[in-house]
């Protein structure tokens, strides 16, 4: 809708219609048998143990992402949860800081940087967590928590810029004020409500639906088959 309201400052006056970029299916998929050995690696080569509460980031590791954001979140559900895990999956400048910061946090043992991961494997780190940790107010578009939802994984992100145009309010997850509070009282919630974060992973699956590539790519032939026939009718 931002996008739209750019078209409209341009003082282009025509009928404009909204497509969201799609995202492949292949997103969520995961080789069959490859899921286990995948997380048994992972085991051995971070600080991640089985049964342990997971939440996770995945994305550049920038400044703008806010991630030093969600070390107090962390602190805050570990009071809850002792053996909560922060997992974050991505490269970028900040990686070093915000090692660094843990270790100033004594969060070391409690948060886990992979550094840079190929696509192809992130849909085994979304398979192995409890929540999708978003703390980024800066989104264009904020697709990843859409990519989240597509493998039934539940969403808590800060509601500003593309995130508010992706979840629309607390679909798939919870979508909160740019508080630390607020955030974590809600990962608490997920994590302590077993049919809630059921029923949120459920409404994840139903609303990454809408995101589908094959689905927007039919709407997109709509909308050039209409365009075609105003150019014809013109």
């Amino acid at each position: 809708e931002r996008i739209q309201n750019v078209v409209s400052e341009y003082k282009i006056e025509r009928e404009s219609k909204i497509l969201p970029t799609g995202i492949p299916n292949h997103v969520a998929e995961v080789k069959k048998g490859q899921k286990q050995l995948f997380h048994n690696q992972l085991y051995k080569g971070f600080p991640i143990k089985k049964k342990k509460h997971i939440l996770l980031y995945v994305g550049r590791v920038v400044k703008e992402k806010n991630l030093d954001f969600l070390f107090p979140v962390l602190e805050n559900a570990k009071k809850v949860y002792p053996d909560t895990i922060l997992l974050i999956v991505g490269g970028g400048p900040e990686l070093e800081p915000l090692q660094k910061r843990a270790a100033e946090l004594k969060l070391s043992k409690n948060v886990c940087f992979t550094g840079y991961q190929n696509r192809d494997d992130l849909a085994y780190f979304y398979k192995l967590a409890d929540v999708f940790v978003f703390p980024s107010v800066t989104e264009t578009q904020g697709l990843v928590t859409i990519e989240a939802m597509m493998t039934g994984l539940p969403v808590v992100a800060i509601g500003e810029m593309g995130t508010v145009d992706v979840m629309q309010g607390n679909n798939g997850g919870f979508m909160v004020k740019n508080d630390v509070t607020e955030f974590s009282e809600k990962v608490i919630e997920l994590l302590s409500n077993k049919e809630l974060h059921k029923q949120k992973c459920e409404e994840a699956l139903a609303w990454s639906k809408k995101w589908s590539l094959p689905d927007l790519t039919n709407t997109l032939v709509e909308y050039y088959e209409e365009a075609i026939e105003i150019r014809k009718n013109r």
